[in-house]
């Protein structure tokens, strides 16, 4: 598992991460040179990467001595003070969290200079670490026993067949 893993995940070396979103708990990591408009599911216009990456599980990005944005974020308030209450209608409304705003100024930040993928690396449990330039990593670590989907990665609007890790291991889609 843990070699099928890597090479498949060897398809993002030395692609730029270029874009960081979520809908709800699925967080996308969007890589690649190319970006195409498609049409999405309401008929209007959107942008794909080449590949993106969905991840359902704990994840961070980190340097070597601070997490930058992670799973947990989403549970905290955007702005100065993440510790206030969120508003009790929505609690993790998008661009309403630390999540949003963090992985935003992240992204922003090396918009002129792209982070790229540089190395590649899996664990026998569905764990994956991606090394990215600028001494940046890209730590997924799934921590379920459920059989439940950890994350995938795929050609967006492409007929392509998802890698998908579970807890059950590998499935193609």
């Amino acid at each position: 598992m843990k070699n099928k893993t890597e090479e498949t995940l060897r398809q993002l070396v030395n692609l730029p991460l270029w874009s960081i979103g979520r809908a709800g708990g699925l967080v996308w990591f969007a890589f690649g040179v190319e970006r195409r408009e498609v049409p999405n599911c309401k008929g209007k216009k959107k942008i794909v990467s080449e590949y993106s990456l969905h991840v359902q599980c704990p994840w961070r990005i980190r340097n070597r001595n601070k997490i930058i944005v992670g799973y947990g974020d989403r549970f905290y308030a955007s702005g100065d003070d993440p510790y206030r209450e969120f508003p009790e209608d929505e609690p993790d409304r998008i661009g309403n969290n630390q999540f949003d705003q963090r992985a935003s100024e992240f992204i922003k930040e090396y918009e002129q200079k792209p982070i790229i993928v540089t190395s590649v690396k899996a664990d026998a449990l569905g764990g994956i670490y991606l090394k990215l330039t600028k001494g940046y990593f890209l730590d997924v670590f799934p921590s379920s026993s459920l059989s439940t989907e950890y994350w995938r990665i795929f050609k967006p609007d492409s007929k392509e067949d998802h890698f998908v890790m579970t807890c059950d291991g590998i499935v193609i889609e």
